[in-house]
């Protein structure tokens, strides 16, 4: 739910909030920034890789939520950490690379990937303890008495 909850809030934040970057043309989202803005030094792949990444999560997840698979989360887990750095690439692009043109859209696609990846690593370890087919707790075994 976790990883969902970041996807949703990642997608908005690159699509729909309009207060990404600004390359000296006004705030634009990262569709607007990498999608005819001639200012921007990013590129459509720029755009296309974390939201693809961000779907490989949302696949991942959505095939774990059904089985106990600890493989499919960890894809989650690998799509998610992709996701952040490739998140945290992005402002290493351009003539004078830096944070000063990112607004609260990039710190808040920034936040839902380290969301997402929270939430992956959270998915992971839970399913790194398979449940006792009989039951019981090793902890709470005990040695009969003879």
């Amino acid at each position: 739910m976790i990883v969902l909850a970041g996807t949703l809030g990642f997608t908005v934040s690159v699509t729909l909030l309009t207060h990404y970057a600004n390359y000296g043309t006004g705030w634009k989202s990262l569709w607007q920034s990498t999608h005819g803005d001639q200012t921007s030094p990013l590129y459509p792949a720029d755009f296309w890789i974390p939201v693809a990444l961000a779907a490989l999560a949302l696949i991942f997840t959505a095939i774990g939520a059904g089985t106990r698979k600890r493989l499919i989360m960890i894809g989650t887990a690998v799509a998610s950490v992709g996701l952040l750095g490739y998140t945290l690439h992005i402002p290493s692009t351009g003539a004078s690379p830096g944070f000063q043109p990112y607004g609260s859209s990039y710190w808040l696609s920034l936040a839902a990937a380290i969301n997402m990846v929270i939430g992956a690593a959270v998915a992971v370890a839970a399913r790194s303890r398979a449940p006792d087919p009989g039951g019981s707790s090793r902890s709470i075994q005990q040695d009969p008495v003879h």
